[in-house]
């Protein structure tokens, strides 16, 4: 996290209670570096903030969704909208700028979810979901810029 600017960060803090809340309403444990990062950067825009889908292309991660329950960007509220279309233990965290999510996937090891990509336009639940990487940590790691085609 060391090199990423945080824009639009939400004015108001992320309690531990809601970070509970949220928690005990998927009945998962959130990792440690998530809850790290939203606490000061609840609702922020990254920058850099391109990162590569493996065996695919690029996307960006837009911003974060808030822990703020109520607010109608919050993880709660866009898991709401789409868990139709997600395969369970798998929970959306950000959002890119095209209406898909980078998601926490439970599914394998529920102490330590791994980093995936939704696309919400593949019809196939199952096919939708492509990792990204083991951590959240190692996701902002890998944030770049756009590369100039030009070069």
């Amino acid at each position: 996290m060391n090199n990423i600017v945080w824009i639009g960060v939400s004015k108001e803090e992320v309690t531990d209670n809601e970070i509970k809340q949220v928690e005990q309403y998927f009945n998962i444990k959130l990792p440690n570096d998530f809850i790290e990062c939203v606490k000061e950067c609840d609702g922020g825009y990254p920058r850099p903030k391109v990162f590569d889908i493996p065996g695919q292309d690029e996307s960006t991660f837009n911003d974060l969704l808030t822990l703020h329950i109520d607010d109608k960007y919050s993880i709660v509220q866009r898991y709401e909208n789409i868990k139709d279309r997600l395969v369970d233990r798998v929970y959306p965290f950000a959002s890119d700028s095209f209406g898909n999510f980078l998601c926490f996937d439970y599914r394998n090891n529920p102490a330590s979810p791994t980093v995936v990509f939704w696309d919400h336009e593949e019809e196939d639940i199952e096919e939708a979901i492509y990792p990204i990487c083991a951590t959240f940590t190692e996701l902002l790691e890998s944030l770049r810029d756009f590369e100039d085609e030009d070069e």
